[in-house]
């Protein structure tokens, strides 16, 4: 992984070098996760022109920055890896409507109590899949090399989330205290709907559908399997 202090932007130079199989693998989550980052970029935009405290701003524009730079690291990626993978149409709807509230408190709802959560929790299991693997003996030294600096950029881009989850838990504090009792009532009715919506999600696409790969790569069986299916696809 590499860091470019001036503008705070990583890379992660040895995808490009992953085997084809691999670098399928990889793709699908990055496809995921690129649409979410996308997702609260576009959301972090708006809650700047909607928020109206100065530190409510200053937290939009510091999540403006970071997902920039998040956006920016996931572009690069399916870049390097040179495949593009379909987003899970029912991710793909629960971003849209998680981003597109046009009331300040549902759009800080969406995009920090749900998509970031999302994010954070992605990046963490994603990271600690990608780190476990640093040790497989299928690998050569430079796969394992990426692998290590792909965990390192999942806990630097987890760190970000964690902190952008806080803001956001921060200021729905507050615009929840500013609420009639009324308000509250549908405020809090709108957060139970969201987590039910993301239980549906999580039943649909649970993590490990996403990462099940990682969690076999030690058979040989699967490996041939992986890499057909990854040639297939590459061939078209």
């Amino acid at each position: 992984m590499t860091l470019d202090l001036e503008e705070e932007l990583i890379t992660t130079p040895g995808l490009e070098s992953l085997p084809a199989w691999l670098r399928f693998i990889v793709a699908d989550v990055v496809a995921q996760v690129l649409e979410g980052e996308r997702a609260v970029l576009g959301a972090a935009r708006r809650a700047y022109f909607l928020e109206t405290t100065n530190t409510g701003r200053q937290i939009a524009d510091q999540q403006l920055r970071d997902q920039q730079r998040h956006v920016s690291y996931f572009v690069d990626a399916r870049r390097r890896l040179s495949i593009e993978r379909p987003v899970n149409p029912h991710l793909r709807e629960l971003l849209r409507e998680a981003s597109s509230a046009d009331q300040l408190p549902s759009l800080l709802i969406g995009t920090h109590l749900v998509i970031e959560t999302l994010g954070a929790a992605l990046f963490t299991a994603a990271g600690s899949l990608f780190s476990s693997q640093c040790d497989n003996r299928f690998f050569s030294v430079s796969t394992r090399c990426t692998l290590g600096e792909l965990a390192m950029a999942m806990e630097w881009l987890q760190r970000d989330e964690a902190r952008h989850v806080a803001y956001g838990v921060s200021r729905l504090r507050e615009e929840r205290a500013r609420m009639t009792a009324q308000q509250r009532l549908l405020f809090d009715l709108e957060i139970r709907n969201w987590r039910a919506k993301l239980e549906a999600l999580f039943s649909r696409l649970p993590l490990l559908v996403l990462l099940r790969p990682w969690l076999e790569l030690r058979s040989d069986t699967v490996l041939a399997q992986f890499d057909a299916r990854a040639r297939a696809v590459l061939s078209g």
